[in-house]
């Protein structure tokens, strides 16, 4: 999957059911340049989850 902002779709496992997480939502980190904020919710139970990642999906 190719967000908006031009960067890949990073997929994960639910913490709860062990279910597929989708981003749903990308956005730049409220206050550390060079990073965003990627937002997910499973696919089978809907739990929300967020997480911070590097801009250029580069290892930091």
């Amino acid at each position: 999957m190719i967000l908006a902002t031009g960067g890949h779709a990073m997929t994960g496992v639910c913490k709860k059911c062990g279910g597929k997480m989708l981003v749903y939502r990308t956005g730049p980190h409220p206050w550390r340049t060079g990073y965003e904020v990627q937002r997910s919710e499973c696919a089978d139970c809907k739990a929300q989850a967020a997480r911070t990642t590097a801009s250029d999906r580069k290892a930091r």
